[in-house]
């Protein structure tokens, strides 16, 4: 696919929350998946880089 960054997730079978998941957990779930997200986005990268797990502070 030719993407530079790739920030691996898991799918989005319930699109209005995961009904397994209190409010909580869904926020902070969805809140560590955009930090990763912006930590890719702000790292230089010259090829595809996946970045899994947690962002580096």
């Amino acid at each position: 696919m030719g993407a530079p960054r790739i920030v691996p997730t898991r799918g989005i079978p319930y699109p209005t929350g995961d009904p397994e998941l209190s409010s909580e957990q869904e926020r902070a779930w969805r809140r560590q998946l955009v930090e990763r997200a912006l930590h890719a986005l702000a790292t230089p990268v010259t090829e595809p880089t996946v970045f899994d797990g947690d962002p580096v502070e």
